[in-house]
């Protein structure tokens, strides 16, 4: 198989300038960073203040998704030392997603994960969730955000909210939930006249999911349900595995 774009520092060193101004996101950037943001305030009303956030694949751009006062105690992971040097947080670290993360047992409160899952073979996500159970404290809690299918943005795989639901229920994460919805604006075109013109629509599906970490800790999910989530495309139906190879890096 071939590696995911997590393992390719160059590749992202190179998209850095772009990921400031979140353009791979189109049109829809402000749409999305607002929908990431409110959903990640509502997670961080229950997670104490005095406990760190490790953002996952922070890129360039993370303060579009937190408030400022929170910014001190968010620790930015990612591959690119390019894009971490154009992110306003102060911590940083520089690391592989697919690999195991470079933090002690029980000593974060919140995990996040923004527009990076798709970068990500599902191999990967499932070893995501083990360390999510490793370094989260009982009561912290995973918060993933994506779009299944970004056209404006090569992606290595789809994300399908309902499947990861199941495997972090499965896991035993608790309170586990999910939410998808379309986001759309209508721009003027390159014709706009004043009266009448050209209008042009753009949509994009966005899902997000979030489970907390029990008193228990998390278990590995089913040899079944693991190979059902391997081949279930973004539609929740388990009928095609994801990813056409990805380009040359």
């Amino acid at each position: 198989m071939p590696k995911s774009r997590l393992e390719s520092e160059k590749f992202w060193d190179r998209e850095s300038p772009k990921w400031v101004e979140q353009t791979p996101l189109g049109p829809l950037a402000h749409s999305v960073r607002r929908f990431i943001k409110d959903h990640t305030q509502t997670v961080l009303r229950k997670i104490s203040k005095n406990l760190p956030i490790v953002d996952l694949g922070t890129g360039a751009n993370t303060q579009g998704y937190f408030d400022d006062k929170e910014l001190p105690r968010i620790i930015g992971l990612d591959i690119s030392r390019e894009m971490l040097k154009r992110n306003a947080i102060g911590k940083k670290v520089v690391a592989l997603l697919n690999k195991d993360l470079p933090f002690k047992a029980h000593s974060i409160g919140l995990l996040t994960s923004f527009l990076a899952m798709r970068y990500q073979t599902r191999e990967e996500h499932l070893n995501l969730l083990q360390e999510a159970g490793r370094v989260l404290i009982p009561g912290g809690a995973l918060l993933i955000v994506d779009v299944p299918l970004n056209k404006y943005d090569y992606q290595y795989s789809s994300f399908n909210a309902k499947a990861l639901a199941q495997l972090m229920e499965s896991c035993d994460f608790e309170n586990v939930s999910y939410e998808g919805t379309t986001l759309e604006i209508t721009l003027r075109g390159p014709n706009y006249s004043g009266f009448g013109g050209d209008y042009e629509t753009f949509r994009t599906s966005i899902a997000m999911v979030v489970g907390w970490v029990s008193q228990k800790g998390i278990r590995q999910a089913s040899e079944e349900l693991i190979a059902e989530y391997l081949i279930a495309s973004e539609d929740g139906q388990i009928t095609i595995k994801t990813a056409t190879a990805p380009p040359p890096f």
